[in-house]
């Protein structure tokens, strides 16, 4: 790109924000030329061969003024040429001064006219009476990015003759502009006239949103009186113009007029900073907020129906709050700064701004609050506090549209105390390529996840923030039986034929199937034909259902060696397979699955497709009989074994009075591991699956934190 379209497109830029009176990070939503749409009318040439046009022209301008005497009623008349002006061309007019902006509508040129008549209402004239407004035109030709004129400044005066009394004066205003925000103390007004005298009797008359009188003053020596209007009434002015003026009473006669002086109220200063009632000496405590969104209020001098205001939380990332133009509502004005927002920026300083809108083009940032966001919980409990929050939020997707996976819910995988560490994957596992977990989350329906304890993971965000994420592969809106019956795709592709006669046989002898899905070592003794004479004759339920289905190795043993096979075949991308059969959606799920036999059916859905992650979830609500289990089933990507520290491992969890011992065993299986780091046992309770079912007791922990 050029250097004169980078140059355009700033200067354009720059006119954008001007016109926003929003909170302070919003673009222009202007609709103006700055908002011409793509499919703009073509005309001849380029605009990169226009130059900048010359400033526009005002028709009733006298040296450089705009007289309202002469303007009379009309409206004010603009006229803008360019030497490449030709048909197509689009142009725009833009009017600003300190206490407004008016935007002309948009000109198509047509017809072969070399000059384009512009009229400005001759209330906006009027408004910016002792003011120099500035008038620039755009022009656009086709898709190309605008041409800003060269600037029109004029100055709008009142040619009347001075009457007998002239103007009022405000001795510390200049341009008679008062900013509401920069006033600390009443409004002064200087009163003097040529005949003022001893004994002559004088009062100043606000005329604004409200109206006020001072009380009468008598000038003693015939030197300047000054009057003073309240603060309260000066601010009740916002944005509305002011007529001031004062009357001189002489010998009991009626009083005779001044020269009215027009006045206009604006706000370019915020004097204070947003408040934020639970900061104590400016600290925030997560503990205090309970997963509970921030409060902060915020008022100003002037606050009226139809501003706009807004609270920016400058963290990492910034956070502005939403701010429609405020109504009657009560004062001071309250926002919330989510708790996710504030929890981010933990052990960090952030500062908090207010901006305000009046309507006339200029935004007022108020100055920060600083606050210190501290957390002064036990981890455990702050970890606890995170997987509640997680698990209430049920957002369907997550930032650039995500799946819900990547900020929200909570990933577990239930497992058992035994010779392998619990974190590292079987060997089925380690054959079928992925790792079988579940997805709590408060209206995902898991009623009861699969074993008595097992560990819950970061959010993907997170692990991917720690440098520990791994690839969410898919998901099943019910368990799967993936570990136990094997199939293509990392356990996410279709059900194939050469595995009926395993589920024929399972589903035959639903005992031996539930064994089998509660016990992976069995599972691996029975496929690599080990001696099953000991376990048996201490087990003879287990040997009664072995004997009615004296195949079951057999059948284990031919799965895995599909399994095996089915692993050589090239990958996609995304592995699911609900698209390819018309079940990506809620309704063709449903229809799809309907017509299934068994659980390990089940068409896998996307866990890289934000829509289909949430159908997931969403599918557990139907009844779906046949397939049902209290549990769903997520798979991720193998990882290696022997490497806790880097797994995005958030916390141990038991479920019952037999899970917290295994708990307390894989806690100090991990601070074994990785050198004494630490992750709390929590109690994850099913009963409260409503609320908040995660909880952090120091009683629990077979290791305390450091």
């Amino acid at each position: 790109m050029t250097r004169l379209p980078m140059l355009i497109l700033a200067a354009l830029a720059v006119l954008c924000a001007l016109t926003n009176v929003q909170a302070d990070t919003k673009t222009c939503n202007c609709t103006c030329q700055c908002a011409t749409p793509s499919n703009a009318l073509s005309g001849a040439g380029s605009v990169f061969a226009i130059p900048k046009p010359p400033p526009p022209v005002l028709a009733e301008a006298v040296n450089n003024e705009l007289d309202l005497q002469t303007l009379g009623a009309a409206d004010a008349t603009i006229e803008v040429t360019y030497p490449e002006i030709a048909d197509g061309h689009t142009m725009g007019l833009y009017w600003t001064s300190a206490v407004q902006q008016y935007r002309a509508p948009v000109h198509t040129v047509k017809g072969g006219e070399k000059t384009v008549t512009f009229k400005i209402p001759n209330a906006t004239v009027v408004k910016d009476l002792n003011l120099s407004p500035v008038v620039t035109a755009s022009v656009g030709v086709a898709n190309e990015s605008l041409v800003i004129s060269q600037p029109l400044t004029f100055k709008v005066v009142s040619g009347a003759a001075p009457g007998k009394y002239p103007q009022p004066t405000l001795p510390t205003i200049g341009d008679n502009q008062v900013d509401i925000g920069a006033l600390t103390e009443d409004l002064k007004v200087s009163v003097h006239y040529p005949t003022m005298a001893q004994g002559q009797v004088v009062k100043v008359l606000w005329r604004g949103t409200t109206s006020y009188d001072t009380p009468l003053r008598i000038s003693p020596d015939g030197n300047p009186l000054e009057f003073t209007i309240p603060q309260a009434t000066v601010a009740a002015s916002l944005g509305t113009p002011v007529n001031l003026r004062y009357e001189v009473t002489l010998d009991g006669q009626a009083g005779e007029s001044s020269d009215p002086a027009p006045v206009n109220v604006i706000l370019r200063t915020l004097g204070t900073s947003p408040v934020v009632a639970g900061a104590a000496n400016g600290v925030v405590d997560l503990r205090n907020l309970m997963g509970n969104g921030l409060k902060v209020t915020y008022t100003y001098p002037g606050i009226a129906a139809g501003h706009t205001v807004g609270i920016r939380w400058v963290g990492d990332p910034a956070y502005d709050t939403p701010h429609p133009a405020i109504g009657e509502t009560p004062r001071p004005l309250e926002f919330t700064i989510p708790y996710d927002k504030v929890r981010l920026e933990k052990d960090k300083t952030v500062a908090v701004t207010a901006s305000v809108g009046t309507g006339d083009g200029h935004l007022a940032v108020s100055p920060a609050l600083s606050l210190e966001i501290v957390d002064t919980r036990p981890k455990g409990e702050e970890i606890a506090d995170d997987l509640n929050r997680r698990y209430n939020d049920t957002a369907a997707s997550c930032a650039n549209n995500q799946p819900s996976y990547y900020c929200n819910g909570v990933t577990t995988r239930g497992t058992v105390n035994a010779a392998y560490d619990p974190w590292d994957p079987s060997p089925t596992q380690i054959g079928k390529g992925s790792i079988s977990f579940s997805h709590l989350r408060k209206d995902s329906k898991v009623s009861l996840p699969a074993r008595n304890s097992g560990f819950a993971l970061f959010t993907q965000e997170e692990a991917i923030a720690q440098g520990k994420h791994f690839e969410y592969l898919c998901s099943y809106p019910h368990d799967a039986w993936t570990d136990l019956v094997g199939r293509p795709g990392n356990g996410c592709g279709l059900q194939p034929r050469a595995n009926e006669a395993l589920i024929n046989a399972l589903t035959a002898n639903p005992g031996l199937a539930a064994r089998l899905k509660a016990d992976d070592a069995l599972v691996e003794r029975l496929t690599n034909s080990q001696d099953q004479t000991g376990p048996l004759a201490a087990d003879p339920e287990l040997a009664k259902l072995l004997g009615a289905t004296p195949d079951i190795g057999a059948l284990l043993r031919e799965n895995q060696r599909n399994v095996e096979t089915w692993k050589a075949a090239p990958s996609l991308v995304d592995i699911s397979t609900c698209a390819r059969v018309n079940a990506g959606t809620l309704a063709g799920w449903n229809t799809y699955t309907r017509k299934l036999t068994h659980p390990s059916h089940q068409c896998s859905l996307s866990a890289q497709d934000a829509a289909q992650f949430a159908v997931s979830l969403k599918a557990r609500e139907y009844p779906m009989p046949v397939m049902y289990s209290t549990w769903n089933e997520l798979l991720i990507k193998i990882w290696p074994t022997g490497v806790p520290a880097r797994l995005p491992l958030q916390a141990f969890y038991y479920l019952n009075a037999t899970g917290l011992p295994e708990a307390k065993v894989y806690q100090q299986k991990y601070a074994a591991r990785t050198g004494g780091l630490w992750l709390p046992v929590i109690k994850l309770d099913p009963a409260k699956f409503n609320g908040n079912p995660f909880s952090y007791s120091a009683t629990d922990q077979a290791v305390q934190q450091p």
